[in-house]
């Protein structure tokens, strides 16, 4: 098991990929989208908040994200991404 922050909120997150049904991200279904943000913009793993709150952000029953002239989504810059 290791212990270090999350890349995106920067808070300790645990992570156990030598015992993956042990981490808590095997907790969470993520969508293709979802799974798709993460390998463009991640090198390593969410903590479990990050990835719920992603999650609810960018699932397909949220509405379409709005780009503004940076090309990043409102939903996206308002949510603090």
């Amino acid at each position: 098991m290791s212990a270090n922050l999350c890349p995106r909120c920067q808070q300790v997150r645990v992570c156990r990929p030598e015992a993956i049904e042990a981490c808590p991200c095997s907790t969470i279904v993520l969508s293709p989208a979802v799974q798709a943000y993460l390998a463009q913009h991640y090198s390593s793993c969410l903590c479990l908040d990050c990835l719920q709150s992603l999650a609810q952000t960018l699932s397909p029953a949220s509405k379409t994200p709005n780009h503004d002239r940076t090309g990043k989504s409102s939903q996206l810059r308002d949510s603090g991404f």
